[in-house]
């Protein structure tokens, strides 16, 4: 899935209006991994909330698998959310209720599939991260490391087209962090997603397939 973004502007608040972004062009391959890098409040977490339909822009446009996303309606964007972007953020969003299997079903139970089918897809997902052992515990009572491969389950149990990180080790230790993202990169590429991933860690930026740096609202290197 491609993602082309044109002449992007949002602006926060009125009496004393905030521009986080400047007029942004970029274009994210299908396939591609792209790292998004920055200082904290240079826009690029405003950037991919746009680009992933999870905010609004001031002005300009986000197409994303050839569909304008300021043009759906509500329904038509959360449908889209739900069956093709995988979401994995620094916050867990993890249910303390629920136990690991529900939590990675939560997508699919949303779309009103079937419980047997989406507990099926959702045990496949678990094993797919080496968590089948987990299905039964509560999210909540997992290391750090285990429920951010729980949050990798979720996002993929629904075999999007394309994955949104933002910060996806900013919780974890530097040998528990690795871990996470060789699982997430091994499966991006056995997957062929396309997969935007906002990060301080430039070393995990430079695993990536390119690499573009947001400063005051605008890309200064996008090569």
């Amino acid at each position: 899935m491609m993602i082309e973004v044109k002449d992007l502007h949002k602006t926060y608040g009125k009496a004393k209006p905030f521009e986080a972004l400047r007029g942004i062009d970029l274009t994210v391959g299908d396939g591609e991994c792209l790292a998004v890098v920055g200082k904290s409040g240079s826009g690029k977490s405003t950037l991919l909330h746009l680009m992933a339909g999870l905010d609004t822009p001031t002005s300009g446009t986000v197409q994303v698998g050839g569909r304008m996303l300021n043009k759906l309606g509500d329904g038509e964007l959360a449908a889209m959310r739900n069956e093709s972007f995988g979401f994995i953020f620094q916050r867990y969003f993890l249910l303390p209720r629920y136990s690991v299997l529900e939590n990675v079903a939560l997508p699919l139970m949303i779309r009103d599939v079937g419980r047997a089918d989406r507990e099926r897809r959702a045990t496949g997902s678990l094993a797919e991260v080496g968590l089948s052992d987990k299905a039964g515990n509560r999210a909540t009572d997992l290391s750090g490391g285990e429920q951010q491969r729980v949050v990798i389950a979720r996002a993929l149990v629904i075999e999007p087209n394309m994955i949104f990180a933002d910060e996806p080790t900013g919780n974890l230790d530097s040998e528990t962090g690795e871990q996470v993202v060789s699982l997430m990169f091994d499966i991006q590429k056995r997957r062929g997603l396309t997969m935007v991933m906002v990060t301080h860690d430039f070393d995990l930026a430079g695993r990536c397939d390119r690499t573009v740096t947001v400063r005051d609202g605008r890309i200064i290197e996008a090569p």
